[in-house]
């Protein structure tokens, strides 16, 4: 089996595409004002629920597995690039 490479624009995209457009249903929810910096977790309408469908969604779509005290470091969109994009690297 091939892993499929994926730049970190790409993988950055696919993050924000599942904040935003699944967990929010498209709603705005002032996702403007959220850089890729921001502590996701600290918005109003991100909960601990929401940070576990989140980490799951990742594991699905790059066959990961992330471990518990990873996810706990994975606090912003640009946290979720890095780790993904570098665990993605290892796979190849």
């Amino acid at each position: 089996m091939t892993t499929k490479i994926f730049s970190k624009e790409e993988v950055k995209e696919k993050i924000r595409k599942h904040i935003f457009d699944d967990l929010w249903d498209g709603e705005d929810h002032g996702k403007s004002e959220i850089t890729d910096d921001y502590v996701i977790s600290e918005h109003v309408f991100i909960d601990p629920t929401d940070i576990m469908s989140i980490i799951m969604h990742i594991e699905d779509e790059y066959d990961l597995d992330i471990s518990v005290e990873d996810g706990e470091k994975l606090r912003t969109i640009n946290n979720f690039t890095e780790y993904v994009s570098k665990k993605v690297a290892l796979k190849i």
